[in-house]
């Protein structure tokens, strides 16, 4: 049954989200992880006439009935959410953490207390957090986002993230995703923190602030220790006028050893903000020669 072609002749037409390659747009393919139909899920379909709601929940129900949703973690039947139960609860949570930098500390320590870095050389930024370990299944996720651009899990942490905004950043007025360098940007095809912050800007209503950009085209983070990640971000970040918010919220995927949102977060600062808030995916650990771990390969 030609699902797409049935929709059409109702007067509506069905369109690929971007990230569909153009190679596959003939054979007019529909799966559930590709192609969303509910408006109230932010629908790529536009009306060619107007359809009343009964019109709408039913073809709802039948697209639902037939391409039922399914964990994008495990690939199992869940009618729920985008992720189910089961590898919920396996999330591998950030639980007792610097309360300024995210970094997991030791299990005998008590809530609210700052790691000895932050206390020794304490960042710009008044806090940052991460709800997760960067550990499976949260890190072969992300590395399958920013490297092999599965972008069906930027929703997914985005929706993570929405509660954690909520309870504990209530008070910030803009999203600021950290930008990639406009030729890695060219490479990859996307920034996946634009990619988490756009559903998170959507949900809580905050607007996300694009005059931030990468001057300079540093080398890879990844593998390098922390001395050299400062070296590679100091003047790294720069603003196109001036910053008309008062408590901007960086968001990001990852955070190692906090110089990338560091940097970026003085240059806010000295862009006329008050405050600056961190808020990630995952905080990496970080060995004893400050070099983050490498994660699960991406041979899951």
């Amino acid at each position: 049954m030609n699902i797409v072609g049935a929709l059409e002749r109702t007067g509506c037409t069905v369109e690929p989200p971007p990230y569909v390659s153009q190679h596959q747009l003939p054979f007019r393919r529909l799966h559930a992880r590709k192609y969303t139909f509910s408006r109230r899920r932010g629908v790529s379909i536009h009306a060619g006439r107007q359809l009343d709601d009964d019109t709408w929940r039913m073809a709802a129900k039948l697209l639902d009935a037939l391409l039922p949703q399914s964990c994008v973690l495990c690939g199992l039947p869940d009618e729920s959410s985008a992720l189910c139960s089961r590898c919920r609860k396996v999330l591998p949570a950030n639980g007792r953490c610097c309360r300024r930098c995210a970094t997991s500390l030791d299990a005998f320590t008590t809530d609210d207390v700052e790691c000895g870095s932050c206390q020794a050389n304490p960042p710009v930024f008044c806090r940052a957090i991460a709800p997760f370990c960067y550990a499976f299944p949260v890190d072969a996720a992300l590395k399958h986002l920013k490297f092999r651009r599965r972008l069906l899990f930027a929703p997914l942490f985005a929706n993570l993230l929405l509660p954690v905004l909520r309870r504990d950043f209530a008070d910030c007025d803009c999203l600021v995703p950290v930008p990639l360098h406009r030729w890695r940007h060219a490479l990859r095809g996307f920034n996946q923190a634009d990619e988490i912050c756009r559903p998170l800007a959507r949900a809580s209503g905050l607007k996300m602030l694009m005059n931030v950009s990468r001057r300079q085209a540093t080398r890879p983070q990844s593998g390098v220790t922390a001395a050299e990640r400062r070296s590679n971000l100091r003047n790294a970040f720069a603003i196109r006028g001036a910053v008309r918010a008062r408590y901007p919220l960086i968001v990001d995927d990852v955070m190692t050893t906090g110089s990338t949102c560091n940097e970026l977060a003085r240059t806010l600062l000295d862009a006329g903000a008050e405050r600056v808030g961190v808020l990630v995916v995952a905080r990496a650990a970080v060995n004893s020669g400050n070099q983050a771990a490498a994660g699960t390969s991406l041979n899951v």
